[in-house]
């Protein structure tokens, strides 16, 4: 076969609208080969793929507009789903979806295979256009239309992930919950406004109510620390059927941290907050869930990720001559990877000590109380951190830099290494 060039096409293969072969013609050259059995169906996917003016050897861009007819006996493994919007159902499509026109081979490019698709019921096969702009169809990747040659009833073929963003998801459920602070809710939902992702990362507001089994394990210098049982788990996903929130880790260990005094909001608790969840993307950092309210204190909470092992320092008292030196390479290579990333996002640790460093398989970085970006006025007063981890240049009253964090953690390496608290080097 001869591709196809510009020197030996056909007069007739141009497109009278973009004078190109291009998508349009191949489309309907094919439009003799199939049919729908009703004039309004057919004329609205022609129209679909009438409007998809792309050109060119091997071109990807098939217009998302464009649908195709899908005969029945391509799709297989066909079972009924519960929903709020109609008769639904799931199926997997053998031939799996247009991508490009292959020149070559004559015919189009298909990718995915046994695509998972959904199948929703048309209300009136006579009002296509209208149908096709319904909640759900608006919600999902579009593919075409098909038959049940036993029931006559015609289908949308659509894509079995919802492509609506999480964001718009969370906006709807904004009139429904607050911490009864201002400024909690509003660094909560922008946390959930920027979440266009598949899987969910965003913060959430839990009510206390929502944990049991709530211990006390460990105070610090900035309040206390419990360890709870989350009844619900984390957010993953939108469940569009069941209109809830798909979760995970129903009735997992999470760490309680409650800043003291927090009940009057204060800066110091905002910006840990919002530092945290700077870098929460990366698991090299300990996951920051979101946050309650004590009821009895009023003191607001940050909801996180429970280390079982605590933190490195009580993991090497207990655990030291056992561990093995793949295991200390591996907490380094861990610990090392996180700092590296709170560097790229141009924030500074400023308290890098085993206390602050927990291990649950992994070795992780926790505590952002003192974390500060590179530039800001605070990293230039004051001496912070525990002192065997401190930098020489900030007790000569320098400023905090990166430089000051990686002094912290050299100190780690050896302590790792040998066993023994930096006190007793």
């Amino acid at each position: 076969m001869i591709p196809w060039n510009y020197h030996n096409m056909n007069l007739n293969d141009i497109c009278e609208k973009c004078h190109h072969k291009c998508n349009a013609k191949y489309f309907q050259q094919n439009f003799k080969n199939w049919t729908s059995g009703n004039n309004n169906i057919d004329k609205f996917i022609q129209g679909t793929q009438l409007s998809t003016h792309i050109f060119g050897h091997y071109h990807y861009g098939v217009s998302k507009a464009a649908v195709e007819w899908i005969p029945y006996d391509r799709l297989y493994n066909i079972k009924s789903v519960e929903s709020r919007f109609g008769k639904m159902y799931k199926a997997n499509w053998i031939d799996g979806n247009i991508i490009y026109w292959d020149n070559e081979k004559n015919n189009w490019k298909r990718i995915n295979q046994n695509l998972l698709v959904i199948l929703k019921t048309f209300d009136d096969p006579n009002n296509i256009e209208s149908d096709f702009r319904t909640q759900i169809t608006t919600l999902h990747a579009n593919y075409g239309i098909t038959q049940d040659p036993e029931t006559k009833t015609y289908m949308a073929v659509m894509d079995n992930r919802c492509r609506i963003c999480k964001a718009i998801i969370f906006q709807q459920y904004f009139n429904s919950w607050t911490s009864g602070n201002n400024d909690i809710d509003k660094f909560i939902q922008d946390s959930q406004l920027s979440d266009h992702s598949y899987i969910s990362k965003t913060l959430e507001w839990i009510p206390y109510d929502r944990f049991c089994d709530i211990k006390y394990i460990a105070k610090g210098g900035f309040g206390k620390v419990y360890r709870a049982k989350w009844i619900d788990g984390y957010i993953v996903k939108w469940d569009i059927y069941n209109r809830i929130w798909e979760r995970n880790g129903q009735l997992k260990f999470v760490a309680l941290k409650s800043l003291n005094n927090s009940k009057d909001i204060n800066s110091k608790f905002i910006n840990e907050a919002m530092l945290h969840y700077k870098i929460v993307d990366s698991d090299k950092i300990i996951k920051f869930y979101g946050i309650t309210q004590e009821p009895e204190t009023k003191n607001y909470v940050m909801v996180l990720d429970y280390a079982q092992y605590g933190s490195l320092r009580n993991y090497l008292d207990e655990n030291y001559k056992e561990l093995s030196w793949n295991y200390k390479f591996s907490y380094l290579k861990y610990l090392a990877s996180g700092l590296e990333h709170i560097h790229k996002n141009e924030l500074i640790h400023r308290d890098l000590h085993p206390g602050n460093l927990l291990v649950s398989n992994y070795a992780k970085i926790a505590d952002m109380g003192l974390c500060k970006p590179v530039n800001s006025e605070n990293t230039k007063n004051g001496i912070y951190g525990v002192l065997p981890y401190i930098a020489p240049e900030i007790l000569q009253n320098k400023d905090y830099t990166k430089a000051a964090d990686i002094y912290s953690f050299g100190i780690i390496i050896y302590e790792l290494m040998s066993g023994l608290p930096h006190i007793m080097m």
